[in-house]
């Protein structure tokens, strides 16, 4: 009797099987085709011993193999096709003594024995086994020796056909798993130190094949395993790593040349699956906020949303996953979370590439980046305890967003460019801007207050920025501001005619001919430029550059006070957006000390050229041309009075309350500084008798009078004051002209010294005096007098003419 070893079991099943013991014919010709296939594959396809010296035989059987597929023969004992077909195996199976060999090649002996393994699975129940299990395989163990299959070979095979039918039962029975957890155990066991090609072969194969079927799952676990790692996920985390500790030390050839290196393979695995499931997982929420960005209608900016999301995937990956990924990683958190921050960094600095300006959606962006990188490193410190470095590498993987750098430039360059729109701006309106007096109710430019308003607007769009500004940015910020406020304070006082005093005339003597000659030709030409009207009438002055020149003084005034409330502004708004700092913690950020100085001097300057250009050229016909002139009685102060009138009544309609004292003021003290200056020096047109110095009197009162306005206007000491100068002096046009020439020798030495020179004529004095020989010889010299002339001649060699 034959054993099955000496067996070629195939070619017994065509012999003893026929088409009779099947329903029907093609079930029969399906289970024929079948049987040669495997014939074909243990003998020519994946014989155990190379073909090479058995060519006629490989041959032979191929084209036996080969009609038998085309034409249907009886497959009979005595059939001659049978025959042909048994002697072509029998040839090829028989090596030597040792029996017969048709199934033992790999991995067709492998593949053939993992299918009679599978009949240890109920087919009702895959997840259940037979009940005669164990004699099954002690039934299969009979046949190793035909399928070349040992204890580690079947180890490994029957280690795969637990884990395929954990998969095929739908990845509910962990007992299966369980118990492919243990094969695998034994699988370890057995491949410390094999070096048998063949097993390597197939041991590598399988656990490749079970790691990737696992670890495909792993690399993205965050969509396999939703509602944590507890359950499944820790069952096949182990196997998975169990796989890969075999292939990486067992049968790996660079772990052996490189032995003496510690590597950790679970750890080496733990975090690749960490980075390649995070990753996904936060590609993932890249979808909506793409989407987002495309729309960018809604109010949250998408970074700012990838921020707060990015921080919930790590809560997440903590709570869910970090506590199973501990038992093999010493910090599953840390690296999750420096994975996150170099995603969210790709992210960022392709949003900050694009940015230009700073808006307040830029800024909650890098607000919520900041945010999100400070918890990210704070979760890969608190979870370092365990870490021989404390943390150290992960933390070098983490590259900072720079937010608040980024913050701070973007924020420079915004003051920056907002300081030169302001500034442009200003430009523009300034070379616009006529100062019409008329132009707003309250007299001042309508530039400033338009100016006034875009700095409001501009600070108003610093302080909306959801930022705690640094004290040098505001500083920069105030810092311009000042700047654009100085230019125009500079160009209100552009072409602004400086303090001067009329020039005195050379000194002369009294000339009765030329007197009234001078006298005469002045009615002549005043009546020729239409400046001067008959003496009974009334001279109109023009005060249309004085009332340009209030406009101004008023919108500097008006911009002083703007600067108080300005500086407020900025401290308030600092404060808002600096919480924690006191309020004088912002030191000199706002103080505006160049506009405001500039402001103040202005002022004094605009009200020094207006009172003067008022006074001297404004009123030049009836005052500095006119008054005396030609004779006291003629030319009386009545149309100095009556043009001053107009321009007080300019100043009080026109002037802000507050300035208003102070340019009068000014106005008054330039008009006796006027006075002053016609009675002592102005020219052969004027000359003053004894007599004269009553009408000169009452003329001085009336314009003190003037500025009293019977107690409304300026208080009496301050006119008094100002006037005191031109009052002084008026008593030495009472004094006979003998007194005169003896004062002035008093004062002067006695005029001429030794000899027939003339002596000096005396310094003009800083402010006219009764006691200066100056202010005297000046009241000789308009003294119309001969024995005053002589005096002049013989004394200092004045002459009547020039």
């Amino acid at each position: 009797m034959q054993t099955g070893k000496s067996l070629v079991v195939p070619v017994e099943l065509l012999q003893n099987i026929g088409s009779t013991d099947f329903f029907e014919s093609e079930e029969y010709n399906q289970w024929r085709s079948s049987q040669l296939d495997v014939l074909e594959a243990g003998l020519l396809c994946h014989p155990k011993i190379d073909l090479d010296k058995r060519e006629i035989g490989a041959q032979r059987l191929k084209q036996v193999l080969f009609e038998a597929r085309q034409t249907p023969f009886e497959t009979g004992r005595n059939s001659e096709r049978m025959q042909a077909l048994r002697s072509a195996a029998m040839a090829l199976a028989s090596r030597g003594d040792d029996g017969i060999h048709w199934a033992d090649g790999y991995p067709f002996n492998v593949h053939l024995y993992q299918v009679l393994l599978q009949c240890c699975f109920d087919t009702q129940d895959p997840s259940a086994v037979i009940d005669e299990m164990d004699e099954l395989v002690d039934l299969l163990k009979n046949g190793w020796s035909i399928l070349g299959i040992d204890q580690k070979v079947h180890n490994i095979c029957f280690l795969w056909v637990l884990f395929r039918q954990f998969f095929v039962t739908g990845e509910t029975e962990l007992e299966l798993l369980g118990a492919a957890q243990t094969q695998l155990n034994e699988v370890s066991k057995d491949a410390k130190n094999e070096r048998d090609p063949i097993y390597i072969q197939l041991l590598s194969s399988a656990l490749s094949g079970m790691q990737q079927s696992v670890e495909k799952r792993l690399f993205s676990y965050h969509d396999a395993f939703p509602v944590g790692g507890a359950g499944l996920m820790d069952k096949l985390i182990p196997y998975a790593l169990a796989a890969a500790q075999i292939l990486h030390e067992d049968i790996s050839q660079e772990y052996r040349r490189r032995r003496t290196e510690q590597v950790n393979v679970a750890a080496t695995r733990i975090d690749a699956y960490i980075r390649s499931s995070v990753r996904s997982a936060f590609a993932m929420m890249m979808e909506p906020v793409d989407s987002k960005r495309k729309l960018a209608k809604t109010q949250t900016p998408a970074l700012a949303v990838l921020a707060k999301d990015t921080m919930d995937l790590l809560r997440n990956e903590k709570a869910k996953y970090s506590p199973i990924f501990s038992q093999w990683h010493p910090n599953p958190g840390g690296v999750a979370a420096a994975t996150l921050h170099a995603c969210y960094h790709r992210e960022l600095k392709q949003y900050l590439t694009g940015l230009k300006i700073l808006t307040p959606e830029s800024v909650e962006v890098l607000k919520s980046a900041d945010q999100l990188e400070k918890e990210l490193v704070q979760a890969v410190v608190e979870d370092a305890v365990d870490c021989d470095d404390g943390g150290k590498g992960l933390i070098r993987e983490m590259p900072p967003f720079e937010g608040d750098s980024t913050v701070a430039a973007l924020t420079k360059q915004w003051v920056q460019s907002s300081i030169e729109r302001l500034g442009e701006w200003a430009e523009r309106n300034m070379a616009k801007e006529d100062w019409n007096p008329n132009a707003m109710r309250e007299h001042y430019a309508p530039s400033v207050v338009e100016l006034l308003r875009l700095i409001e607007e501009t600070l108003d769009a610093f302080y909306v920025l959801p930022i705690s500004p640094p004290k040098d940015v505001v500083q920069d910020l105030a810092s311009g501001v000042d700047r654009v406020l100085y230019r125009y304070v500079a160009h209100a006082v552009s072409n602004c005619e400086s303090k001067t005093n009329p020039r005195l005339p050379p000194l002369t003597r009294w000339n009765k001919d030329l007197h009234a000659k001078s006298s005469l030709s002045w009615f002549k030409k005043d009546k020729r430029k239409g400046q001067v009207e008959p003496r009974n009438g009334v001279q109109h002055v023009d005060t249309t550059e004085l009332q340009h020149l209030c406009v101004r003084i008023n919108t500097l005034y008006h911009l002083e006070s703007e600067l108080e409330f300005m500086d407020k502004r900025i401290r308030a708004g600092w404060q808002d957006n600096s919480p924690g700092k006191s309020p004088d913690a912002s030191g000199d950020q706002a103080k505006f000390e160049r506009a405001r100085s500039s402001c103040k001097e202005g002022i004094q300057k605009l009200t020094e050229a207006g009172v003067h250009r008022a006074v001297f050229q404004d009123m030049r016909a009836v005052l500095w041309d006119g008054l005396y002139a030609g004779g006291v009685a003629n030319a009386r102060v009545d149309q100095v009075i009556h043009q001053l009138d107009a321009q007080l009544e300019v100043i009080a309609s026109t002037v802000s309350g507050r300035l208003r004292n102070k340019l009068v003021t000014a106005l008054m003290r330039c008009c006796f500084d006027a006075f002053s200056l016609v009675i002592l020096g102005g020219g052969p047109s004027r000359a003053f008798q004894a007599a004269d110095a009553a009408m000169l009197e009452e003329d001085l009162a009336a314009l003190r009078e003037l500025f009293k306005a019977d107690g409304d206007g300026l208080p009496a000491e301050v006119v008094d004051r100002y006037s005191s100068c031109a009052a002084q002096v008026l008593p030495l046009f009472a004094m006979e002209t003998g007194e005169l020439i003896d004062r002035l020798k008093s004062l002067d030495g006695g005029g001429r010294s030794r000899g027939s020179s003339s002596a000096p004529v005396p310094p003009n004095p800083k402010s006219w005096s009764p006691s200066d020989p100056n202010t005297v010889l000046r009241v000789l010299c308009h003294r119309a007098d001969e024995t005053a002339s002589k005096f002049l001649k013989k004394a200092y060699g004045l002459p009547k003419r020039v």
